[in-house]
Order: structure tokens, then sequence, then C-alpha cells
């Protein structure tokens, strides 16, 4: 065993100050010396083609045939062990504990084969909790942000962390944390929606749900995707105003321990090797001392794509110079490291440097501290607390967006005509990064709905109202032939740029139209589900039309016609523009994809078993030609939307009163106080989202919000307390300036309904910070 050396000593003290001084209160993210010396010791005992080898890595599916890990395959492909394990659960058929088994398996093989010992990093996604096989599938996350329940989402994340450990995985490529007002996007799906402020709280909870108070027993989050994935202001003080400030957040109020670009550019440099993004802002600004993972492939696209590269070698020392350090999924640019370092080409100190980083977070996690154990004998990655968690996140996040009386279906219904090509199906219940849309996109093996079981909305009403005679005919399909998939903006996964036409596996009968009408006419009341599915939206799928796609518009204009109350019930992963159909229904429910029991959900909301609790965190346009829309944006005549930001309706109604705010504030000073009272005047208990904004120079921004669940004729007095930096705005330097002047508080149940308002004049000096110190308001409600 080597000594530390005069430069490990250096190393020490650096990292230990940059790590106190740029994550100091998060516990779980402060390094020991022992942590340090583990990592240093490994560094000096690898080989360069064993440090290499450590910067990438290798999928589980190369490595494993029949069922059974290839050892010839290993020493074929890792012959001198490897950092990562890619995305090892989402492309195994395999119950849990046989994947288990065979991470244990191939963790020993990796031991072996590199000179210190060192385990790899076996990583997963996780917006959707962890996508593996029987493992509990949530709501998607653009769900979670629906709920405006930090805490939920915060346990729902630490369940998921629990089921990642006992399978041997200790990384999660999670929580996506762009900024999204476009809903031609495909990936909209997969963030928390249009608000900074909104995404930065919810990616916190998420990020400290996944990595706890320890790291040895938590799982390292990867915040996504550093930055402006599709969304790219060029004015680059906008851009740190409001793309970067959930990423802020990760960094600095939850301690995030890894960071991923994206596959886009921003401002002529690709993500994966942007000086700006990742030397200036994240490393020598921020600070930020964790790995730097890439997306999938997108090391190769500096080349092949951005064409900013002469060769491969090129785009990894582009990429490694600007604070890039572990190439995703498997070695491609990487692969000439080795000779390139031994023939003077390429520095060795750029590989140590970043290998530094890569071996502080295993030893973080524990996986330097002794070789890991054997599989448990029998694992359950969907037990009941689980399930249950499943089950509140997606009644929380349906948003009720209208009610005509409709709703909650009373005891005179005794008939329903259930319609529409999302209505039992399992393709509306799964976004794009669970487990089994994965396997089947990607890997085309059809879902599989009984481990977990998953409920379609049918199943669903049919379990929740056994009394309530219950028809079906689906009357219409998605699209004809899946033509409307639209363009992509090119900055993607490089596999779906092979040309493959990726198709729905699920095997659906024919459906008549003609029969569907004849139930609808003979029903009490219609249920319409309608929508998207993973081929018409997420990763790699926009649209330039955002209705509902196909002749689903046709088929709810005949239902329409017959009559009856009709109930649409919305499913997809984008704000999808209902303006010509909205007014042919008696209620609409967006459900957005929402996870294993999104049926039994649903069910329970529209049988007034629970109260809608579920508030819009993108705006709904009401037409294509509205989008980009957003109220960051501003609303216009022109772009009033159909439902904006916040926006929900329930089964009770709350009242807003007796706001209290100061006349004057300091900008020297701490908070701005602002207090109210909120009653539940309705009768039956429910949950309402309260929201405060700020408006400034005529823009209006989220500040702070609070879910307060009250019984009907109870009253609570709610206390938000705004930082002073939430009125700060960044320079283009990265300076953060709070300046006097006046501000309105705004107070309501969304961005259009705002109940109450008052006016504080900052005073004093303008005052300029290097950052950020306090992200959130402080918030009480008794």
């Amino acid at each position: 065993m080597k000594n530390p050396s005069s430069a490990f000593a250096l190393f020490v003290c650096v990292l230990t100050a940059t790590l106190v001084k740029s994550i100091a209160g998060e516990a779980s993210q402060v390094a020991t010396l022992d942590d340090i010396k583990l990592a240093e010791v490994a560094l000096a005992k690898l080989t360069v083609e064993e440090k290499v080898a450590q910067l990438s890595g290798v999928r589980l599916n190369a490595v494993v045939e029949n069922g059974k890990l290839s050892r010839v395959k290993c020493e074929e492909l890792i012959p001198h062990g490897i950092g990562h394990v890619s995305q090892f659960a989402s492309c195994m058929d395999m119950t849990p504990t046989e994947l288990a088994a065979i991470v244990a398996e191939l963790q020993q093989f990796i031991i072996a084969h590199n000179g210190a010992g060192v385990p790899a990093i076996f990583h997963e996604e996780a917006i959707s909790g962890f996508a593996a096989p029987g493992a509990t599938t949530y709501p998607q996350q653009i769900n979670l942000g629906c709920t405006w329940n930090p805490p939920l989402l915060q346990s729902n994340s630490a369940a998921t962390a629990r089921a990642m450990r006992a399978v041997g995985a200790a990384q999660a490529l999670s929580p996506m944390l762009d900024v999204i007002n476009d809903a031609r996007w495909g990936r909209s799906e997969e963030g928390f929606g249009e608000e900074p402020y909104l995404t930065a709280v919810m990616g916190t909870a998420f990020i400290r749900g996944l990595q706890g108070n320890d790291l040895r027993h938590g799982v390292a989050a990867t915040a996504k995707h550093f930055a402006g994935y599709g969304n790219s202001p060029t004015n680059l003080a906008t851009f740190r105003d409001e793309v970067l400030l959930p990423h802020d957040a990760a960094v600095h109020a939850a301690g995030v321990s890894s960071v991923m670009p994206g596959y886009h550019s921003y401002l002529g440099e690709p993500a994966s090797s942007s000086q700006l993004l990742l030397n200036q802002i994240l490393r020598q600004e921020w600070k930020f001392n964790g790995p730097i993972v890439s997306d999938y492939g997108a090391i190769g696209q500096i080349l092949r794509q951005y064409k900013t590269a002469t060769n491969d070698l090129d785009a990894a020392v582009q990429s490694l110079s600007a604070g890039m350090d572990v190439e995703l999924p498997s070695l491609e640019t990487f692969r000439d490291l080795p000779s390139a370092i031994r023939d003077g080409r390429v520095p060795a100190s750029l590989v140590d440097n970043a290998l530094r980083r890569q071996l502080l977070l295993k030893a973080r996690l524990g996986l330097l501290d002794a070789a890991p154990t054997n599989a448990p004998a029998a694992l359950d990655l969907n037990p009941a607390d689980n399930q249950a968690r499943a089950y509140t996140a997606a009644a929380q996040s349906i948003v009720l967006l209208k009610n005509n009386g409709a709703l909650p279906l009373g005891a005179n219904v005794r008939s329903i005509a259930v319609v529409g090509p999302n209505a039992d199906s399992f393709y509306p219940l799964l976004g794009d990064y669970t487990y089994q849309m994965m396997m089947e996109f990607w890997w085309r093996k059809p879902v599989n709905g009984t481990s977990p079981r998953l409920v379609t909305l049918l199943a669903g009403l049919r379990q929740q109202m056994p009394s309530v005679n219950i028809s079906f005919e689906r009357g219409c399909d998605w699209t004809l032939g899946l033509d409307e998939t639209g363009e992509n903006k090119g900055a993607i996964d490089p596999r779906l740029k092979e040309g493959k036409k990726r198709v729905p596996l699920e095997k659906i009968p024919p459906t008549d139209l003609a029969a569907a009408l004849k139930l609808a006419a003979e029903s009490d009341v219609i249920i319409a589900a309608m929508g998207e599915n993973r081929y018409l939206c997420g990763e790699g799928v926009d649209r330039k039309d955002v209705r509902l796609p196909g002749e689903q518009e046709q088929f709810l204009q005949r239902l329409a016609a017959t009559g009856k109350p009709v109930i649409l019930v919305v499913f997809g992963g984008r704000p999808m523009a209902l303006g010509n159909i909205e007014p042919l229904c008696a209620a609409i429910l967006y459900a957005w994809y929402p996870g294993q029991s999104g049926g039994t959900a649903l069910a329970d909301i529209l049988r007034g078993a629970v109260n809608p609790a579920g508030r819009l965190t993108m705006t709904l346009p009401r037409n294509n030609a509205q989008v980009p829309i957003s109220y960051r944006l501003g609303y216009t005549p022109e772009k009033t939307p159909l439902y904006p930001f916040g926006y929900g309706l329930c089964y009770t109604r709350f009242d807003y009163a007796k706001l209290k705010a100061p006349k004057k504030v300091k900008t020297s000073a701490a908070q701005i106080p602002v207090h109210f009272t909120l009653t539940n005047s309705g009768q039956r208990e429910g949950a309402e989202v309260c929201q405060l904004y700020l408006k400034r120079d005529g823009k209006q921004e989220l500040k702070g919000f609070a879910r307060v669940e009250l019984p009907p004729g109870k009253t609570r007095t709610v206390t938000i307390k705004v930082p002073l930096d939430a009125l700060g705005h960044f320079t283009t330097d990265g300076q953060l300036v709070i300046e006097p002047g006046p501000v309105e508080v705004l107070v309501g149940a969304s961005a259009s309904d705002l109940r109450l308002k008052a006016e504080i004049q900052v005073t004093g000096e303008a005052v300029t910070k290097p950052r950020r110190e306090k992200f959130f308001s402080e918030v009480t409600a008794r």
C-alpha cells in the first residue's frame, strides 16, 4: 500500500474546505477524511487501464446470457473492472431476487479484476420509483409536481432508495430538474413543470429522500439535465434566474451527489463539453466537487452531432477538460485514453482528477469500506406500504379541471359507458422512464401488468363501484398508424436516430365505433379516457400538434351528441390543447401518467371517496397557436390559457382573508413575513394549495406555497416567510442583486385566481451577493 503523498495532503485540505464551504449543513454530503483517504489509496493502486475503466460503464444485459452471468463476456468487455453498471435493472426480465443475485456475482468479478478491488456503482432511473422488475411504479414526475406535496415526494424517494439498496444499486440518474414551458417537447412528463421555484422545492425533496442523512445507507441522486435542456434562454441573466434555480438548490440546499448534463448545446457549446456550464458555473462558481456523469452517448455527440471535435479522443479530452468525469453508458470516446496518456498526448492528471471525484463518491456510499455482501434470499420491491404510497401519490396528483355538477358520481348513476383508447390499457399509467415502458420501448418486451399489478381505469371502476353497471368499448384508437409523433429537436438519445420505428406491442382487438356510441347513448354517464402514451410522448417523441391525437376529438363530439354527460379523463405527459372539446364535457380530470394504482385513485375521485387536490404545474393551452405558453411568459389576450398554472378544483370551497404583510422591508432584512387565513367553507374535508406570488416590474413569480388540509368549517392562519434572496435577480456574471422598490404580494389559488393583494416598499441600498443563501420560504399553517 502506498502512503499518502504531500500532494494528497494538499488535496485533502482543498477538498475538505470546498465541501464545507459549498454544502455545509448537508450531513449526508460532507466527506470525512477517512473517505478521502480511501479514495486516494484506491487511486494509487490502479493501472491506467483500470483508471479509465472506472470512468465508464457496461450494460448488464451485455454480460448476461440466458439469465446467467457470462464470465466470457465479462472477460471480453470489462477485463479491468468497470466504474458503473448502466441502467442495470430496466433491461432485465427476471425477478428481483434473481436480479440481486446477478448483481452480487458481477460485483465480485469487478472487484477481482482491478488492482484496488474497487466495486462498481450500479445505477438506474428513479423518477417513477426504482425502474426494476417487480418494483413499485409510482406516478410520473409531472404527477408528483401536481401534488405540491414535498414531504410525500421525499417519503416516496426514500422508499425508492431502500428498494435500490436492497438489490445492490447505489446511484439514481434522477431527478430531472429542467424547467419546461413548451408542451410540444416530449420530455415534459419527466419534469416538475414550468415553474423554477416549484421545481427547486420538489427537486430538493426528491434528492433528500434518495440520499437520506447518511449516504452509506442512501442512494446518490443525480440532478439532470445541466442545464437548459428543453428551455435555453440566450439571456444569461434570465438563464441564471430561472433555468439554474433548481440546479442551484440541488447543489447548495440538497447537497446532490452527482450532476448530468443534457444532450443539448448552450450558447454554442455542447453541454457535455461546456466550459461555461460545467467548468465556470458548476465547478468554479458553485464549488461542486461531485462527479459529473454524461447522458448516454452524449460525449460522442460532441463529434458526431455538434462536430466541435476532430475525433473521439478529442471529444473525450474536451469533455474531461470542461469538468466531465464519467462516460455513460459504456466506453466510447474514452477508449483511447490509456494509450494517449502513455505516449504523452493527454496528461494523466486529466483522468486522475476525474477519478478522484468518482472514487470519493464510492467511498461516501460505503462501497470502499468492505466487499459487498451476498444478495438476500428473497426480495419484495412492492410491499404494502409502497403500494399505499403509490395510491396516495396518484390520488393527490390528479387534477380536476372542470365540474358542472357531474362529479362526484351520485347514487342515481346506475350505468356507466367507459370508452376511449386509454380506458383499459396499461400504457396510460406509465411514463417513459418506468421499468415497464423502458423494457417495451427500448428492449421490445411487452408490458407485464401483474408485477406490480397495474390497475387500469376500467379495472378501477369495476373494483371500486361493483354495484354499478359498467360497460366498455374503446370506440377509437390513439392515432391512425401513429403518424403524429411529429418532430424531435435533435438533442436526444443517439439510439433514437437509428431509424427504427417503435410501435406498441400491446395486443388490442379491433374497436367498434357504433357499439361504443350505442353503449354511451344507453348509459347514465359517459367516461371517456383519452390522451397519449409512450409512443406519442416521451424522450424523442415531440409533437407539432398538441391536441388530442388521431380522431379523439371527433369521437368526443359524437359522444356529446348523445346528450349524456361526458366526463373526460386525460392521460399523457404534456399539457394538451383541449379548447375544441372543453365545452362538450361536463367534467374533466387530468390524470397524466398515474402509475400502478392510477385506476383505483381515479375511480375513488370519480365516486367521491377522495376529494381531488392536484394543481397544474404547466399551463394548459386552448390551441396550438398558444404554444409555448407559461404564466412566467405572461398571459395576454391572445394567450389567455384554457387553465392557468396552479389551477385545480375540488369538492369543497376555500376562502382566503386577512392578509397581513409589512408595508416596508429593508434590502438587508432576512425575510418578508406574510400571514393570511384559509377557511374550508364547504361541506367536506379537502386540501387547498395556497400560492404566494411576488410581482415586480410587471413580472409575476411564485415564491412560496402551502398545501393545507382542512375539515369543513375550520380555519387556519397560514404564514409564509419569504427570504429576501427571493427578490434578487442575477447579473450575467453571476452576482445576485437585491434592489429597492415596490413589490406586490399576491396570494391565491392559481396564477390567475389571486384573492389577496398587498404592496410592500423595499427600502435601503441595493445588496449584491455571490449567490443565493436562502432558497425557500418558511411555511406554517396553524
